[in-house]
């Protein structure tokens, strides 16, 4: 997401225009942060933890470093459907996105990186 927003930004071609930017697949939240069996969350990170829907906060806080007002948002605004139609943006930012799963490993990644970098 940040390679499309920072590449927009570079082409004059985009201003004033908008895009749908998403990842390759179309996933349901409940599946990926929650439920049984073990999320895909849980699965990337070989947790054999099952979350319940109140516990998807706790997995925003553990992937990410966002306050938990932010986090709060986010959660809530997950019960919208937000589906990619046009993929105009691709034309003009030709990236591979990344997999969920990919994502949630890089995302874990980088916060285990950075805490052994304080430590």
């Amino acid at each position: 997401m940040v390679t499309y927003l920072a590449g927009v930004l570079e082409l004059p071609e985009a201003s004033g225009r908008v895009y749908e930017a998403g990842g390759p697949e179309v996933l349901q939240t409940r599946r990926c942060c929650a439920g049984s069996p073990p999320s895909r969350t849980a699965r990337c990170c070989s947790c054999p933890c099952r979350c319940s829907p109140l516990a998807v906060l706790a997995v925003v806080a553990l992937v990410t470093d966002v306050d938990t007002g932010t986090g709060r948002a986010l959660i809530d605004s997950m019960t919208n459907e937000v589906i990619v139609r046009d993929q105009s943006i691709r034309d003009l930012i030709p990236i591979r996105p990344m997999s969920y799963n990919d994502a949630v490993r890089a995302a874990l990644r980088e916060r285990r990186e950075a805490q052994q970098a304080r430590s």
